[in-house]
């Protein structure tokens, strides 16, 4: 019976390899017996290639040290360099040399000035040696400060101390002073005032659903109105003590429209600072007509003027009756 045929294929291939192994043993050991033979064995007989597990024993093996210092050099010439680099020792004696070490390129500052540094850097030629800018800031210092330029840094009292103390000692400048004096320029405060106002305005709220002259818009707009106040009065005041009679009416016809242009609130409690105001222009206005002695053609007009103003506020009314008493007087 014959059982090579019911054998596996997989035993038949390793029983043929092993018998195949056994020959190729048997021959090499013959060659090496042979010493002088000439037979020449392929090198993948003589050293055999290692197998993936032997390369993976040898990969888990030990590691090679890290060179001392990491260095393109050799590890001679890093010994033969690394001397020089050592920081050395303290040393207490003050002549020491030290050889070896780099020296510090930045160079000290020679406090000591030597007899041709200073013969050669006079202040002519330090001068030469500056900007252009520089040169004409040190030129100025030099001379004196412009007038219209030192004014401006005097504050209003100083200024007025230094007017009377020069017309004191100068008549004649103080009769050239009173006829070129101009009137006050109301612009700046006109200026002021707008810039107050549009402060007011828009401290009220902008919502559709909130009303602009309630309880709760008057809160916002409180300290704005306040500035507002003390504006007008600060102005009225310098206008008064400076006696310019003229400018005080004019600023009173001014001034009234912006007043007028401010909020009239819900409450009438909220009104006592619009009210102020008003009171405020008319008693310097009727203040300054006392004052002021003009024709009958400047009355007519100032009356027609107070009379529109009547509308906005009653306080107008004194100088409205002052002016009419003084035009009767005229006519008779």
């Amino acid at each position: 019976m014959n059982w090579t045929r019911g054998t596996p294929a997989a035993h038949r291939t390793r029983g043929a390899l092993a018998d195949l192994s056994r020959q190729l043993a048997g021959v090499t050991v013959t060659l090496l017996s042979t010493p002088n033979s000439n037979i020449q064995l392929p090198s993948s007989m003589m050293s055999p290639a290692p197998s993936p597990d032997e390369m993976i024993i040898t990969l888990r093996g030990r590691k090679k040290a890290p060179p001392i210092t990491w260095s393109p050099l050799s590890q001679t010439g890093v010994q033969k360099f690394s001397q020089y680099e050592i920081t050395p020792p303290k040393d207490s004696t003050p002549n020491r040399v030290l050889l070896g070490l780099r020296s510090s390129p930045r160079k000290r500052l020679q406090l000591t000035e030597t007899k041709e540094t200073a013969t050669n850097t006079s202040p002519e030629k330090s001068k030469k040696n500056l900007p252009a800018n520089k040169r004409q800031r040190l030129d100025g210092e030099e001379g004196s400060v412009p007038l219209e330029v030192a004014i401006k840094g005097l504050s209003h009292s100083q200024l007025i101390s230094l007017i009377q103390k020069m017309t004191s000692t100068h008549p004649t400048v103080k009769q050239d002073l009173e006829s070129s004096l101009p009137e006050p320029d109301l612009q700046p405060m006109m200026e002021e005032l707008m810039y107050l106002k549009k402060n007011i305005f828009k401290s009220l709220p902008n919502s559709r659903l909130s009303s602009k002259t309630d309880s709760a818009a008057f809160n916002k707009a409180s300290v704005h109105l306040s500035a507002f106040k003390k504006a007008i009065l600060e102005h009225e005041k310098r206008l008064v003590e400076s006696e310019q009679w003229n400018s005080v009416v004019q600023y009173t016809l001014m001034a009234w429209g912006y007043v007028k242009a401010t909020p009239v609130w819900d409450n009438v409690q909220h009104n006592v600072i619009r009210k102020h105001c008003f009171k405020t222009l008319a008693t310097s206005c009727l203040r300054a007509m006392k004052c002021e002695n003009r024709d009958a053609d400047w009355r007519r007009d100032m009356k027609q003027r107070f009379e529109r103003l009547r509308v906005d506020s009653e306080e107008i009314e004194g100088c409205i009756t002052f002016l009419s008493l003084n035009l009767d007087q005229s006519l008779d």
